[in-house]
């Protein structure tokens, strides 16, 4: 569980994971902030889930690797995550 903030121009997480593992987000609070997550698999970059609301998410991994997981304000104003 990660508890910040994302400034005014976000915070980047990276993860390693296994295949078959799966990414669950609880993204509060539900207004001004988004989510994007990508990683450089096998096929190039993909880009896995992206939303502009806070909310409750689940990407399921189909390769091993590194995930780059950006949260950001979507009004360009520091946002508090829960």
């Amino acid at each position: 569980m990660v508890k910040g903030a994302t400034g005014s121009s976000g915070v980047t997480y990276v993860v390693r994971a296994k295949s078959g593992q799966k990414l669950i987000f609880h993204l509060t609070p539900d207004s001004n902030v988004g989510i994007k997550v990508r990683t450089d698999g096998t096929y190039g970059e993909m880009v896995l889930h992206r939303e502009e609301k806070g909310g409750t998410y689940e990407v399921g991994l189909e390769e091993e690797g590194d995930y780059t997981i950006f949260i950001g304000s979507i009004n360009n104003q520091s946002v508090s995550l829960l």
